[in-house]
């Protein structure tokens, strides 16, 4: 199964643009499919064990940012405290990656706000 950037592998995911329920709810379809291999977005092909670390990556991003909340922090605070860097960035990002890894904090921060 081809699954574009719904699924990583051992490379670094961004959400930048993410509704982190609907990709988690994304990941768990998947695994329930009859394949045997799994091509994701960035990183070697895999089984579908390659599923739960992403599953894990993202609800890891989600607790961080719902504990940067509770706690009282602002947006700019998270951003600043939170990092959700985890593998490594795709080839050739650059200084880009840490870009997108701000605004994947800002995202998740912004729709968790609205959310809970």
């Amino acid at each position: 199964m081809f699954t574009g950037d719904n699924v990583h592998n051992k490379m670094q995911a961004f959400t930048h643009e993410a509704d982190p329920y609907a990709w988690l709810d994304a990941i768990d379809k998947i695994s329930m499919m009859d394949v045997d291999y799994i091509v994701p977005g960035h990183g070697e092909a895999g089984d579908k064990s390659i599923l739960k670390a992403e599953k894990e990556f993202l609800q890891d991003s989600i607790r961080k940012v719902k504990n940067a909340i509770k706690q009282g922090w602002s947006r700019e605070e998270t951003i600043a405290r939170v990092s959700f860097e985890r593998d490594p960035l795709d080839y050739g990002m650059g200084d880009y990656g840490k870009v997108l890894l701000d605004m994947s904090v800002s995202r998740m921060y912004e729709f968790l706000s609205e959310k809970e």
